[in-house]
């Protein structure tokens, strides 16, 4: 089995407005919230890597 780091959630179809009101969506671009989520993912991972994690995590994907 190979690894395959992913996460799971939940979407509600509104949310709250300002004034309390539950705003009801019909549509949710999940392709947008995807790559939202991978840029904030990914800039955290960098953040918290020194420059020798860095160039060993590229190594690594670099073999994949």
């Amino acid at each position: 089995m190979n690894f395959n780091p992913h996460v799971h959630m939940l979407v509600t179809m509104g949310g709250m407005k300002k004034n309390g009101e539950w705003k009801v969506y019909d549509y949710i671009p999940f392709e947008m919230l995807r790559k939202q989520w991978q840029t904030v993912v990914l800039k955290l991972i960098r953040r918290s890597l020194n420059e020798r994690e860095k160039k060993e995590v590229q190594s690594l994907l670099q073999k994949a």
